[in-house]
């Protein structure tokens, strides 16, 4: 599949972060979609549980606003790094709601197979930059001497 298709796929894939369309941000996923988020550890496996965190997501940020600030396209795979913004109105990583707003920055790289669907993603950010904004100090142990 060509490259640029897969751009547009992805972009679309943002549009409809922007909408909070979960329906949107799913429809290019295949069925058994591997997500990877590294703040949560353990991937989302499949559509399924995919959608359950985006509906989690969105409901604890139901203006969030997500930005491309570059993409690197190789084949299959697209590296994308953005910036996400948002007022944190509901439960998050166990955190009720604070009303502060937050800006985060990460990356996502996406693989796709020979239809177009995405097969696999995996998204890297630093969750407790996004706790500090919202009032939590989470405890961090101290490395090892």
């Amino acid at each position: 599949m060509e490259r640029r298709l897969h751009l547009a796929i992805r972009d679309e894939v943002i549009a409809a972060w922007n909408r909070r369309d979960p329906e949107g941000i799913l429809a290019p996923m295949a069925d058994d979609v591997i997500f990877r988020d590294v703040a949560v550890g353990a991937p989302h496996l499949g559509r399924a549980a995919l959608r359950e965190a985006i509906v989690r997501f969105l409901a604890a940020f139901p203006d969030v606003h997500v930005e491309i600030t570059s993409t690197t396209a190789d084949g299959t795979r697209i590296a994308q790094e953005w910036t996400m913004t948002g007022t944190h109105l509901g439960d998050f990583m166990g955190v009720a709601a604070t009303g502060r707003w937050t800006k985060t920055y990460g990356a996502t790289v996406t693989v796709f197979d020979d239809d177009g669907r995405v097969v696999e993603a995996s998204m890297y950010w630093n969750p407790l930059v996004m706790l500090r904004q919202l009032g939590v100090e989470p405890r961090v142990a101290a490395a090892p001497a």
